[in-house]
């Protein structure tokens, strides 16, 4: 099974006179997939601070967070809970917008 791999992007800032920005990637998938996933390890650009990272919690698509000056590619690794791997390569792209943030009444 492949799974849906989503992105959002913001522009955070101008730094050295270059576009900044956060970034998060995430399982776009619903309940019924989600909790079959025990964790995943994401594989970031070797230049990232921490290269290399595990989401063990299913709130958010097992969200990964992150800034950047430039996009890259992430190689995720999916662990089910019944003992099989997925592994997949997901490009991130930052002309993917950040939702907007819902309007309290």
């Amino acid at each position: 099974m492949r799974l849906k791999i989503n992105s959002d992007t913001r522009r955070i800032a101008d730094r050295a006179g270059r576009p900044y920005y956060h970034w998060r990637v995430f399982v776009d998938e619903g309940p019924s997939v989600l909790n079959r996933i025990h964790f995943i390890e994401y594989t970031l650009h070797p230049t990232s601070p921490r290269p290399h990272q595990t989401v063990d919690k299913s709130a958010g698509g097992f969200a990964l967070e992150g800034n950047a000056w430039n996009e890259f590619p992430i190689l995720i690794d999916v662990f089910y809970k019944d003992g099989t791997r997925e592994r997949q390569q997901y490009p991130l792209d930052f002309s993917r917008p950040w939702p907007a943030e819902p309007v309290s009444a």
